[in-house]
Formats: structure tokens, sequence, C-alpha cells
């Protein structure tokens, strides 16, 4: 790999951010005195891994990266930051490695771990309490624009927060600088040790994203990224890419069903994750669920979405139509009983169509 290699020797303390074409005046030695000073005045819950000097080391990497983009020695379109400790996180992920450099992702693509919403983000007191990392940093790609624009951000990131007082990983610079350009980012989905193994598909521990991820996104209210979340393992699962067992499968539709009722678009069946069967009955037995424990308005709520769907892309699935349709007009008695009349004459419209 020699003649694919190039080197650059530098002096960790002395390296430098630089902005605009500009290297800033202070260098990492200087940084590590400041990080080290905040840590004394703002005091939180404090990992021994995370030393100033490998919070700094964390941060060397998109330095490097903005040179490399700059230098573009081999003329490349897209770059990638590797770990050279990658394979401590599992063989799994060198098995998965060359068909993830293939793929060639334009956005600023990382494994989204686990969902920390902006709330708890943008309080930054709070969230630095806690080593909190959403997002990996031991392995991404891009394109040379976002590769070089999310590590520029990134670096700002960490001196706005080194001049507010805190900082204590590189990982926790992500979520803030996503929720501010959700624009730059491609997730996909799984833990650490699936980091270069889910690049693609899910091929290893499903269970991951669905107890951590879509389980935090769908309970912070997030359901546009939950959705994309479960269609990532969903897809996945359709293809025969990785094993689900019944009980993590039946909570995984949950969430993505309960979230498409959620979000402010239509409706809409994803045939590359679940058949319309399947999810005509998914959607029944949920619906039913809120109808048995009294809660007509979601009863009502769900059911009239779901309706809607079905009479627009005419789905023939007359038993769910009527079961469902029956549903929405017993809920409307309790919450909106002008609307009763009209739904027992599509009721009865649709017997009659029937026979």
């Amino acid at each position: 790999m020699e003649e694919k290699t190039e080197f650059i020797i530098c002096q960790f303390d002395d390296i430098r951010f630089e902005k605009d074409g500009k290297k800033l005046d202070k260098c990492f030695r200087d940084y590590r005195n400041i990080i080290n000073d905040n840590r004394k005045k703002n005091t939180y819950h404090f990992d021994q891994r995370n030393t100033a000097s490998y919070y700094l080391f964390c941060l060397s990497r998109y330095n490097m990266l903005k040179q490399v983009i700059n230098n573009n020695t081999f003329k490349s379109t897209h770059f990638g930051w590797i770990n050279f400790c990658i394979e401590r996180m599992g063989y799994k992920n060198l098995i998965r490695l060359d068909e993830c450099l293939s793929i060639k992702r334009d956005k600023f693509s990382t494994c989204y771990i686990d969902y920390i919403p902006p709330e708890l983000v943008f309080d930054t007191k709070e969230y630095f309490k806690w080593g909190r990392c959403g997002m990996c940093s031991e392995f991404f790609t891009g394109n040379s624009e976002y590769m070089y624009k999310v590590c520029e951000l990134i670096e700002n990131k960490f001196l706005e927060y080194l001049e507010k007082g805190y900082g204590h990983a590189d990982e926790q610079l992500y979520s803030p600088v996503y929720f501010e350009n959700k624009n730059l980012f491609e997730h996909y989905y799984g833990d650490y040790q699936q980091m270069i193994t889910n690049y693609v598909y899910i091929y290893d521990m499903p269970e991951a994203p669905i107890n951590n991820f879509i389980n935090n996104s769908f309970t912070y209210n997030n359901f546009e990224k939950c959705i994309e979340a479960c269609e990532f393992v969903l897809r996945s699962y359709k293809l025969g890419k990785c094993n689900i067992n019944n009980i993590m499968l039946e909570k995984l539709n949950d969430f993505y069903i309960k979230s498409k009722f959620n979000i402010t678009k239509e409706y809409y069946f994803n045939n590359n994750c679940l058949s319309e069967e399947d999810e005509c009955n998914y959607c029944y037995n949920i619906i039913k669920k809120y109808l048995d424990s009294g809660n007509n308005f979601i009863c009502y709520k769900y059911s009239t979405k779901f309706l809607e769907l079905l009479e627009k892309d005419n789905i023939k699935n007359y038993k769910i139509y009527f079961l469902i349709m029956f549903m929405q007009y017993v809920s409307s008695y309790y919450i909106d009983k002008k609307n009763c009349k009209e739904i027992l004459t599509n009721i009865y419209i649709l017997i009659v169509s029937i026979i």
C-alpha cells in the first residue's frame, strides 16, 4: 500500500485549527490547559478515559481530514475516517469494509447509536453532566464538500463549548452540529460493534437500534427519524440480511406504524419493509388496542388517517376496511358525534358494494 499512502509528520502539541484558510492562534498545547481548567470549574461525571489529551487526540482527526482534502494527493472525490484500532470493535466490521467503501455516499455518513433530543442537547449545562454520545466517530464517510464542512463545524463547536467552559469527547459535538445542520448528514444504525458492519444493511444485532435509537426517537416524538431507522432495519430483515425474533419484530413494527400515524404527511405503504396485508393487520391491531382501552381520541385519529390511505390507494382488503371503519364509527360517537351519521352511511355503502 506504500504507493497509495502519504505520511504527514506533525507535532501533536503544535496542531492548530484552520478557519477560512488561516491557522488560529492557539494550538493543542493551549487547549489542553483550558480543558483541564474548565473541568475543575464545571465538574461532571467524568470518564477517566477522556483526559484532555485524549479529547484533543480525537479532535485531531477533523484537522487532519481537512488537510488531506485540501492536499488531495490522490485526486479523490470521497473520503473516510477509519480508526487504526477498528478491529478491537469486532472482526465483523472488517468483513463488511469493502462493501462500505464501494458505496460512495456524498453526505457525512456515520452510525447513529442513540437518540438524544435537541431540548437536552441545547441545555448545555445538563448535556455535559454526563458523557452523552449519540453518534459514532470511529468510522464515517462523505464526499470532499460534505466531509470538509462537517469537520469544520465540529471544530467550531469544540471551540464554542470550550469558551463556555465545557467539553468531554468529540462524539458529544456531533448531536449539536447535526441538529443545526441536518441536511449535511446521512445516517445508518447500530452500536459501536456495528459501526462498519451495518453501513449498508443491518447485518448484526438488530436489537441494538430497536432498543436504543428507535425507542428513544419515538419517545421524544422525532417520528420522521424513527421511521427512517425502522425502514433501515425492516428493509434489511425483509432482504434476509439479519434475523429478528417475533417479540422484537412486533416491537419494531409497533414503533414504525405508530410513527407513521403521527407524522404530518399522509400515511403511506412501503412494500420494501412490510407487505400491504401485514401492515393492514398490524394497523388494525394497534387501533383496536386503543379502542379497547377507551382511548377514543387516538382510535379515531388513527382510524381516520388509515382509512384515507385505503380510499386513496383503492386497497381492496374489505375485511380490514370494514373493521377499521367500524372502530372509527364507535370512537366518533364519543368525540365527534356530528360525523357518526356520515361514517355509518359509508359503512352501509361499503357493505352494499361488497354484496
